[in-house]
């Protein structure tokens, strides 16, 4: 936030008249500013974060035409659905995301993974009983991590079942401090 507050701030001074844009595959511009030739030496950073911004948003254009462009080919590609469904969960678009997840659950209803990716997923868009079943489905299939566990107990307090919800947190917490943030699987 830093480095936009600052790279506003010189924007709207107008001190540059050079613009820099980066395009995507398509030829669209996905960002434009100030070349950083004709930056003060301190806007580098600035300039090399958004640069950077724009990269990742201009793969995850490319990523999310490339996954749909398979599924119009073959609607039952697991690693499309995957991918597709974490671009959109990157976009914020959580109930489009769990729409494929859940596509993909049919597609490989033995991988956990999946159940929980769709019960995380439903979760953020606010479909607790859905997400209830998916995470459960999840733990079922071997996968208890971090994120399962936080979601679930989150349902649970929503239900004002705390005795569940407490053994959650408390194991959520420990999987935190084991792994100091990296996903485990049990």
């Amino acid at each position: 936030l830093f480095f936009e507050a600052a790279w506003d701030a010189y924007l709207d001074k107008g001190a540059w008249p050079y613009q820099a844009e980066f395009k995507n595959s398509a030829g669209e511009t996905i960002v434009s500013f100030p070349a950083l030739a004709t930056a003060p030496n301190f806007l580098p950073a600035v300039a090399t974060y958004l640069a950077a911004r724009a990269a990742m948003a201009g793969a995850a254009a490319n990523d999310e035409q490339s996954a749909r462009k398979t599924l119009e080919l073959n609607p039952a590609d697991a690693d499309a659905l995957r991918r597709l469904a974490a671009a959109l969960e990157e976009q914020s678009k959580p109930k489009d995301s769990a729409a494929l997840w859940r596509d993909l659950s049919k597609v490989t209803p033995l991988d956990g993974s999946v159940w929980a990716e769709l019960g995380v997923t439903l979760y953020a868009a606010g479909s607790f009983d859905d997400s209830a079943r998916a995470l459960d489905r999840a733990v079922e299939l071997g996968v208890k991590n971090r994120s399962t566990l936080e979601a679930r107990a989150g349902i649970y307090v929503r239900q004002g079942n705390f005795s569940k919800a407490l053994p959650l947190i408390d194991e959520a917490l420990a999987d935190k401090a084991a792994n100091s943030g990296k996903t485990s699987q049990s």
